[in-house]
């Protein structure tokens, strides 16, 4: 689930979810890939951000592997991960 809003040009991945069986298989890497190129072709698609909770289990590690990086904020629980494009 992708905010996409071209009158004001923010990206955030809601939530990407992959059922567990189907983990650490590639899938969401190439789902973020296909995200940027998405973004990318949007109008102001600089950047991505996501937010993930951090606990056990948590997608931080997977997003960081990425290369999105942690802003140092943090709403409602989840620590905001912003990837800049360029």
């Amino acid at each position: 689930m992708l905010y996409d809003d071209p009158d004001t040009p923010e990206y955030y991945l809601w939530r990407m979810m992959i059922a567990d069986s189907h983990q650490r298989k590639g899938y969401g890497k190439r789902v973020l890939q296909l995200i940027v190129v998405y973004v990318r072709s949007r109008p102001g698609g600089t950047a991505i951000t996501v937010g993930a909770v951090p606990d056990e289990g948590s997608p931080q590690p997977f997003y960081e592997s990425f290369g999105f990086v942690a802003t140092g904020e943090v709403k409602s629980g989840e620590v905001i991960l912003k990837l800049e494009l360029s």
